[in-house]
């Protein structure tokens, strides 16, 4: 084990499920910090070092945010303060402006801020990017998003320890919107038009449309993301005169669900999961300087329309 500590803030069900165990398989030392009691508990009982305060950092050391929404910008400035390089699950903050704020301090000290998802890096993307340049698509017409999850529900209801799910800042678009919209503008560039609609109903919604500019045409997005039983619709269609992609923009390696007629490309044989990528790409940014800068912009893009939840009447961005 090298002398490099991975710091989890917020011991949740992300955290032991899908960062642990591919942490476990690492050489890095494991902390804990979460203000729960209980939450250190469960961590304690496992053989991990758990705190309520986050530590000051040696060189080298990483912290994961993985906290509810509302708390990430909080917690990875703290972080970026005691000395870590950060990595956010999404969202990472609530404004670009604030997001490109907390990278400029840290690349001050030194330091790497990433934040998740990394949908425009696996080869998911890859292969799109592929399809799209041998012309195999032909010219982008439409572009569909169907998303939707339980989420915060449980048996239709909601615990109390789950609620900011559906508070302020959070929300279903915040929630898992990231997945397909940091692949899409990491495809086609910022989305233009921006423009929500907030659902209040049970099935709590937000609806997102605006357009992108594809080789000099405007091309319309219409994204539904919804709190609720998965409907069975393809998450993403991207439509083009030749065919059209179908994926989930959570699989990052693939395979694609459905492609044009393409001899000669053939899906990963394997596929990492998102988590995965995601320390995969964190570890490669924190050496890579120019790398990192693309990233954040691109983040700072799908901020920028996340942000507009706020004024969901649209602008002409």
């Amino acid at each position: 084990m090298t002398g490099k500590t991975t710091v989890i803030v917020g011991f949740g069900h992300v955290a032991r499920n899908a960062y642990l165990p591919l942490l476990a398989k690492s050489d890095t030392r494991v902390k804990v910090v979460d203000t729960s009691e209980d939450a250190r508990a469960d961590a304690t009982r496992i053989g991990l070092d758990a705190l309520a305060e986050l530590p000051p950092a040696a060189p080298g050391d990483q912290a994961i945010i993985l906290s509810p929404i509302p708390s990430h910008l909080t917690l990875a400035e703290a972080a970026v303060a005691h000395g870590y390089h950060v990595l956010v699950e999404k969202p990472p903050a609530p404004t670009a402006r604030t997001w490109l704020d907390l990278c400029a301090r840290a690349r001050a000290r030194g330091l790497a801020v990433a934040g998740a998802p990394f949908t425009a890096s696996g080869r998911s993307i890859e292969t799109i990017r592929r399809l799209w340049g041998d012309g195999s698509l032909g010219q982008i017409t439409d572009v569909r998003v169907d998303f939707a999850k339980t989420g915060p529900y449980v048996n239709g209801a909601v615990e109390p320890r789950r609620a900011w799910f559906l508070g302020p800042g959070a929300g279903p678009a915040r929630d898992f919107g990231p997945y397909p919209l940091t692949l899409l503008v990491g495809l086609f560039g910022p989305l233009q038009q921006v423009a929500w609609e907030v659902d209040d109903t049970p099935e709590a919604g937000h609806v997102l449309t605006g357009s992108f500019s594809v080789e000099g045409t405007s091309v319309p997005l219409h994204a539904d993301f919804r709190y609720a039983e998965p409907r069975g619709a393809p998450p993403v269609v991207i439509t083009g005169s030749r065919g059209r992609l179908v994926l989930d923009s959570e699989m990052v390696d693939g395979p694609l669900l459905e492609t044009p007629p393409a001899p000669g490309h053939t899906p990963s044989a394997v596929p990492r999961s998102k988590y995965r990528l995601a320390l995969d790409r964190f570890e490669h940014l924190i050496t890579d300087e120019a790398a990192l800068l693309t990233h954040q912009h691109l983040v700072g893009e799908v901020l920028n329309v996340l942000h507009k939840l706020d004024s969901p009447v649209g602008d002409a961005r």
